[in-house]
């Protein structure tokens, strides 16, 4: 059935539309009702029965502590520790006690098995599944019981998730212990972030044995990420890295608190909301994420439709006709959670803001590369902003051959490429003899240490050189060059060999920061190699001392206009990911090679309106006296005025004139 008013690119996998276009929702069947695996009221009566049996209070105690150990009833003692002792914050502020569900079941079992492997646990979730609650209050807890003496330390993405953190989740919790099985909290100072649990022995006395909890904001300065150092512990946990500015460093600093020597003495725990990722987090994330089994890490994704209890269902009016619980007694309904997520989704794609849809997706994301796909958007118009998506997944379909080279001359001083897997240039096309190339500069500042260069743009927050060439003929980017450098010589080396690879390519540089690299041209007698300044950007773009180059400080908008209006045209014709990807951030993060297909764009714009097109018509102008009417001394006087003409259309006599506006 053809659905108007749904393009193609619109319609969601899985989803059921009306004749007019409108999502419907259809779940499918639901699984069998289940009795939950354990209930607290099973832990009540069973005690009650203990002690009924007269085996007395202080074997019931001997026996809990064996399960936290051993586990109970299909549990393992962790899980059994967090369903019979443990009580979390509802969302109205209340503690209740957590009810069994597959999902913390799911992470706390690979907790233990990444525990007794020594390996750190990476978590990807959805909103809402209580990470915090379980790595911020029940694992310090338990490790400050099960091991006596331990340190466990936390930290968080900013100051106020760190005191909730501390306060809300652990300090919450510990008060809602029973008291014999309480540790003593000897000091809390909320400031300075710690916490000190004495260990009591069967008497109520202490038995010398503290453990500490330290839980302090490693995010205010770039200093503080060093703020959990100097201690030796068992746990360590930062909660919601990915928003953390300095992601890698801060958990560097975890990291060296769990080694005694060369040897682990405990393990970190990390993650949070597949929502709540910063760009340079997103970029930690997917290198965490891919490291995951040849190492020391372990990773777990937990995809949006486990564990929702609530969701609610309306018509095609968007009116309110009920509520849906996917996770009967905590056994996740997947497929019926999924069904409403892809209809949710396919409401909010109904909008021509795609922001609702791009945060839900986040929200709830069904697979992981839902959660590295960024959703930033930028400054870029929203119409190119629609068109990256399509693009995006013809890339990923058919991937084009790229491929990495570098540039050097042989012996006879020929240029030449040579495939190189470490080589500063990607390439989708060789020069093509006879065909024109164009190519814009981008440069970052050289003032940098040698240990800083690198080519590659995930392992720097920072700007890096970049070079982009054109084909006119095709209007396809067929090359792109990233360093990162100090060495200005090989910088130069590596563009100017490749202009000349490309048929002697004209290159735009942009010049803010690119003094070293325009001295180089110059020293090397070889600014031919760069274009003039145009004079349509205007007079803030045009300086006869400078004349090669374009300043973009002033001329932004201008400049960005003639780079959106090749992406209308030709996003198509993109055949490198990463302009897509840098499109998404452009006017957020670094986008240098954005930044020199803008100074690309200028020499495209320039062919339109040239000088030496202006300089030709200023040579076939002629002129007319046009009469005009001026009022002196109170009488109405007729003059005559200039004004220019120009040839427009070819006529019996040559040549056609009409006056200039």
């Amino acid at each position: 059935m053809e659905l108007s008013g749904v393009p193609i690119n619109q319609r969601h996998e899985g989803v059921t539309y009306s004749a007019e276009g409108i999502p419907v929702l259809v779940l499918p069947d639901a699984i069998p009702v289940k009795p939950p695996k354990y209930e607290y009221s099973q832990y009540e009566e069973e005690k009650k029965a203990w002690l009924k049996g007269r085996r007395g209070e202080d074997s019931w105690r001997i026996e809990q502590r064996r399960r936290w150990k051993d586990g109970h009833a299909g549990l393992s003692g962790l899980h059994y520790f967090y369903l019979t002792q443990m009580r979390i914050k509802d969302a109205e502020g209340n503690l209740i006690r957590p009810m069994w569900r597959d999902v913390d079941e799911i992470i706390l079992d690979q907790y233990l098995e990444d525990f007794k492997n020594e390996k750190d646990l990476y978590v990807f979730k959805r909103r809402e599944v209580g990470l915090s609650s379980i790595f911020g209050g029940l694992i310090p807890l338990y490790t400050a019981i099960m091991y006596p003496g331990s340190t466990s330390i936390m930290t968080s993405a900013d100051l106020g998730r760190v005191t909730d953190l501390l306060s809300e989740k652990f300090i919450a919790q510990h008060g809602a212990l029973e008291d014999w099985v309480k540790p003593k909290r000897t000091n809390y100072d909320q400031r300075e972030g710690r916490v000190s649990l004495a260990e009591l022995d069967e008497d109520g006395k202490e038995t010398g044995n503290v453990a500490r909890v330290v839980c302090r904001q490693t995010s205010q300065k770039p200093s503080d990420v060093t703020n959990l150092e100097g201690a030796r512990a068992k746990y360590g946990f930062l909660d919601e890295l990915f928003l953390h500015p300095q992601p890698e460093k801060v958990r560097g600093s975890v990291e060296s608190c769990l080694l005694d020597g060369q040897s682990r003495v405990g393990i970190m725990v990390s993650g949070g909301s597949a929502g709540s990722v910063s760009r340079l987090g997103l970029r930690v994330a997917k290198q965490i994420w891919d490291s995951a089994g040849s190492g020391a890490v372990s990773c777990l994704f937990l995809k949006g439709s486990l564990g929702i209890t609530k969701a609610t269902i309306r018509d095609e009016k968007g009116n309110k006709v009920g509520v849906e619980n996917f996770c009967i007694n905590g056994w996740s309904d997947t497929a019926r959670a999924e069904a409403y997520i892809r209809w949710q989704r396919a409401i909010f794609d109904m909008k021509a803001n795609k922001e609702d849809l791009n945060s839900y997706i986040k929200r709830y994301p069904l697979d992981i590369d839902e959660v590295f796909k960024s959703e930033e958007l930028g400054v870029i118009p929203e119409d190119i902003a629609m068109m990256i998506p399509g693009q995006e997944m013809e890339l990923k379909t058919r991937p084009r051959n790229l491929r990495r080279i570098r540039i050097d001359t042989d012996h006879n001083g020929n240029v030449t490429f040579i495939n190189d897997p470490n080589g500063a240039w990607l390439i989708s096309e060789e020069p093509v003899k006879g065909r024109t190339y164009e190519m814009g500069i981008d440069t970052a500042k050289t003032l940098m240490t040698k240990e800083e260069s690198t080519m590659d743009p995930n392992s720097t927050e920072r700007s890096m050189n970049c070079a982009v060439i054109k084909c006119v003929d095709t209007d396809r980017y067929v090359g792109i060059y990233l360093r990162r450098t100090s060495d200005e010589k090989l910088l130069y080396k590596e563009i100017s060999l490749a202009q000349k690879l490309y048929n002697n390519c004209q290159a735009m540089l942009e010049r803010n920061t690119a003094d070293v690299l325009y001295l180089m041209y110059k020293y090397d007698h070889n600014l031919e190699a760069l274009s003039w300044q145009p004079r349509w950007i205007g007079s803030k773009g045009w300086k006869p001392k400078t004349t090669r180059g374009v300043y973009k400080a002033g001329n932004e908008e201008k400049l960005y206009n003639a780079f959106f209006g090749y992406c209308r045209i030709h996003m198509d014709a993109i055949d490198f990911p990463i302009i897509l990807d840098q499109l998404k951030v452009f006017g957020i993060d670094n986008t240098d090679v954005i930044d020199a297909m803008i100074m690309c764009e200028v020499i495209s714009k320039g062919r339109e309106v040239t000088d030496g097109q202006r300089a030709i018509d200023a040579m076939n102008t002629r002129y007319r006296e046009e009469p005009y009417m001026v009022v002196e001394g109170g009488r109405r006087v007729q003059k005559y005025r200039k004004v220019a003409i120009r040839p427009t259309e070819t006529s019996s006599d040559g040549m056609k004139w009409e006056a200039i506006l």
